[in-house]
């Protein structure tokens, strides 16, 4: 399966429901659509993303995709950490630099703000900061 279209009238995305779909490439996802659950799109070959406003629940490790290079996501959402240990929506165990563009249709809630570490970069505590291999992690200069 390389395509999927996600008729209008669902409302929610299952736990796991296309995680290790290799040759999964495109998702469309409507507005009706109010909960995305854990690891939905894990480990597929997806490149460009885009989550409808009307989602307010994001699962732990959703958008754990190697190939991901565009997410277009509300900031707003509701984070269901399925794993405590593990609190993240991009990278986590999938090694390399992302070179991930996230952007937000809506204003990001701050909590939110440290779920992403994927490539060069991660929040801690709200602030954005440059990992140094050698050193500890310094703030990210603007």
């Amino acid at each position: 399966m390389k395509k999927v279209i996600i008729k209008k009238g669902i409302t929610s995305i299952s736990d796991t429901a296309f995680r290790n779909m290799k040759n999964l490439k495109t998702v469309k996802i409507p507005s009706t659509v109010k909960k995305i659950g854990y690891e939905s799109f894990s480990r597929t070959a997806i490149k460009e993303l885009k989550i409808p406003s009307s989602v307010k629940k994001i699962g732990n490790q959703a958008f754990m995709i190697k190939k991901l290079r565009k997410l277009t996501l509300p900031g707003n959402f509701k984070f269901d950490p399925e794993d405590a240990d593990a609190c993240h929506l991009v990278g986590g165990d999938i090694p390399g630099d992302h070179k991930l563009t996230v952007t937000f249709t809506t204003k990001l809630n701050l909590e939110n703000a440290s779920l992403f570490t994927a490539g060069k970069y991660v929040s801690k505590d709200g602030v954005w900061l440059k990992k140094d291999p050698y050193k500890q992690q310094t703030p990210l200069s603007y």
